[in-house]
């Protein structure tokens, strides 16, 4: 069993920006299975509207682990994100790494729904 706690703020900027932030933090599993660690995750994005239904950010992202032999991984993010419902969201990015423990490059396809 594993769980945790996230908490996400927005804030509305000038010029129809808005600034994304959110703080989580998980209990997993270690990958050994020997026992359980804490993990840290943050990430803050600025967003901002292309059109009506087409949104552009880029992104700082963290994830933190007490795990051990376990880096830090930080990257840099981008991307757009397509609204082709007020409940599904299609977006596409890519992800730069900037710690040892990220991937040099990650690109993204991703489609989300709401219930």
């Amino acid at each position: 069993m594993e769980g945790g706690f996230i908490l996400p703020i927005t804030f509305k900027l000038p010029w129809d920006f808005q600034l994304f932030a959110m703080t989580e933090i998980d209990i997993n599993e270690d990958a050994a299975n020997t026992g359980y660690h804490l993990n840290y995750v943050n990430s803050v994005s600025l967003h901002h509207a292309i059109s009506k239904k087409l949104d552009s950010y880029v992104e700082f992202f963290t994830d933190v682990t007490t795990e051990r032999h376990t880096g830090w991984v930080g990257t840099v993010d981008g991307g757009l994100a397509y609204s082709i419902s007020d409940n599904i969201i299609v977006d596409c990015g890519i992800n730069a790494g900037v710690s040892r423990a990220a991937q040099d490059w990650q690109p993204l396809v991703e489609i989300s729904f709401r219930f």
